[in-house]
């Protein structure tokens, strides 16, 4: 069915959000409701999961994500000249060709 003549919406609904970036704005004109619900869920909801939840949500958007840390056991490094002789010990021997050499 062709379009009324000066239809210029080209078939999308006129109230529906053009880019990215109207629907990011959309999004966010629901920020308070969004964080009323939460802190609201997070006091109220029977569920104690939810309630964490909720807790966490407020906390990551309040105060960012917290940051994931890690140990490991490294023995220690020492000089190069350390590591070159220990590699020189260990390293596989070859043809005693150095690669890119020219003979």
């Amino acid at each position: 069915m062709p379009f009324a003549k000066g239809n210029k919406h080209g078939g999308r609904s006129p109230g529906r959000p053009k880019t990215d970036a109207d629907v990011r704005a959309l999004a966010r004109s629901y920020t308070t409701k969004a964080m009323d619900t939460l802190a609201f869920l997070m006091e109220h909801a029977e569920n104690e999961e939810t309630r964490a939840r909720c807790a966490e949500r407020l906390l990551n958007r309040g105060w960012g994500m917290p940051e994931e840390t890690t140990t490991h056991d490294v023995p220690q490094a020492g000089t190069l000249a350390d590591f070159l002789r220990t590699w020189m010990k260990t390293a596989p021997r070859t043809t005693g060709v150095i690669p890119g050499d020219r003979m």
